[in-house]
């Protein structure tokens, strides 16, 4: 049971009206125990009583890739215990941006569309996200990302909601040029920065640039000499099917001038054959019994005989369905 110190000074002159002055020692060593139990009771609900009261605050800040930043604070505080309205919280980070341009000397503002307040009771106790994205949070020049300008306001995070700790994560095929100062934590696979205390990031003049490491600029620049096999290889492949399709034009084409001359030899001699057949039947014969005696067809008959007619060898005169053909004397 604990005391309070009415009930303590009631009970003392209680028992020093009772029992008289002889019991004034056994009285104080009664009340040094329970002084000594009170202390030790308080020492352990003190620190409880302190952490249902106090803030736990986080920052979270992600950094894009078009120099804005998307910030996401998570307030978790005593059910009882006031947040921020909606006004409060856009003047607040109204205020806090516009002395952040001031002192950068680069225009910013706030993507006002993202503005939201969320708060979730559990218990006795409640947690509240304040989210915006905050434009033109970074510069960005060639292949670098810089911030950290923006922290150079007095008392940064007084403005928002005092010390606590910080994450900063960055985008995914980006890789850290140089961070100042140097975070508690560093997660290469999370891509995230994290100081304990804001206030420790403040003090070593924050300066953070990344680099774009994508994997796929790398691999162009250190990947060469597979690239040039490959068009080596490409190259050697590309010109055997030339060479090849060269190689069997040639052939072709050697066919082809073999099969005239093939073509022109048995013309020869089938035009010879036909002059054979005219000078057997007296000079004079019907062009019918030119195609019986030859066994061409009808159509190669008349096309060696237009041949010959046009180099002068027969003449050709039509006698109903027929026609004669005569040799004329070749000299």
């Amino acid at each position: 049971m604990i005391y309070s110190a009415g009930e303590a000074i009631t009970y003392f002159a209680f028992i020093i009206l009772k029992y008289g002055r002889n019991s004034y020692c056994q009285v104080m060593k009664r009340a040094r125990r329970l002084l000594v139990m009170a202390a030790f009771l308080t020492l352990l609900v003190l620190p409880t009583c302190r952490a249902q009261g106090q803030d736990y605050v986080e920052y979270n800040v992600r950094i894009n890739e078009d120099s804005s930043a998307a910030w996401r604070i998570i307030q978790v505080s005593d059910i009882n215990a006031p947040i921020d309205a909606w006004m409060e919280f856009q003047q607040r980070i109204l205020g806090l941006v516009d002395s952040a341009a001031n002192v950068s000397g680069r225009q910013m503002t706030l993507d006002f569309d993202s503005m939201q307040i969320d708060t979730v009771i559990s218990g006795e106790s409640k947690t509240t996200e304040y989210l915006f994205t905050w434009l033109n949070f970074s510069t960005i020049q060639n292949q670098f990302i810089s911030f950290g300008d923006v922290f150079r306001v007095d008392n940064f995070f007084t403005k928002l909601y005092g010390d606590s700790l910080l994450k900063i994560t960055y985008p995914g095929h980006f890789t850290i040029e140089s961070v100042s100062p140097e975070p508690n934590q560093r997660d290469n696979q999370t891509q995230t920065l994290e100081w304990y205390r804001s206030q420790d990031f403040l003090s070593g003049n924050p300066s953070i640039v990344l680099t774009n490491g994508n994997p796929t600029e790398k691999g162009n620049s250190g990947d060469w000499l597979s690239y040039l096999i490959v068009g080596v290889v490409a190259s050697a492949v590309a010109a055997a099917i030339a060479l090849l399709f060269v190689f069997k034009r040639h052939r072709l084409v050697k066919k082809q001038v073999a099969n005239n001359s093939q073509a022109m030899s048995l013309g020869e001699n089938d035009e010879d054959k036909i002059k054979k057949i005219i000078k057997s039947s007296g000079g004079t014969v019907h062009q019918s019994l030119i195609t019986e005696q030859s066994k061409f067809s009808k159509a190669k008959t008349s096309q060696l005989l237009t041949v010959l007619e046009q180099k002068g060898v027969v003449t050709r005169v039509k006698k109903g369905r027929d026609k004669i053909v005569t040799l004329k004397n070749e000299k």
